[in-house]
């Protein structure tokens, strides 16, 4: 089976509320508008002590159709992937999907923090 082809792979816990949820959303959109194709692969990181949903910017996206959610068992190659949060990387991921990127990139946009 071919992998899957996008232009842009964002990778990130996609429950995070604030800051980095509403990134990715308006990401999502731009992309959309300037017409990339995006898929969106979820890692579920420990930063999150209690049960929560996607957030409602990014569940709207996908609803939209801005946006396909990625199957980690799924093969994907993209131009170029988009890693979010250094937080959700502290630990590797329970499934390493197969994935083949041109060019990768993390957003550092919450350092790690140390609250002691």
């Amino acid at each position: 089976m071919a992998a899957l082809a996008y232009d842009v792979l964002l990778v990130s816990d996609l429950r995070l509320p604030g800051p980095t949820g509403r990134a990715l959303a308006e990401e999502i959109r731009a992309q959309a508008q300037a017409g990339y194709r995006t898929a969106l692969l979820h890692v579920r990181s420990g930063l999150l002590r209690h049960p929560h949903p996607i957030s409602p910017a990014i569940g709207q996206a996908i609803e939209r159709g801005l946006a396909d959610w990625l199957d980690p068992d799924a093969g994907c190659t993209a131009r170029l992937v988009i890693g979010h949060h250094p937080g959700v990387f502290v630990r590797p991921p329970g499934r390493v999907p197969r994935l083949s990127a041109e060019r990768t990139v993390l957003v550092v946009n919450h350092p790690l923090l140390d609250a002691e």
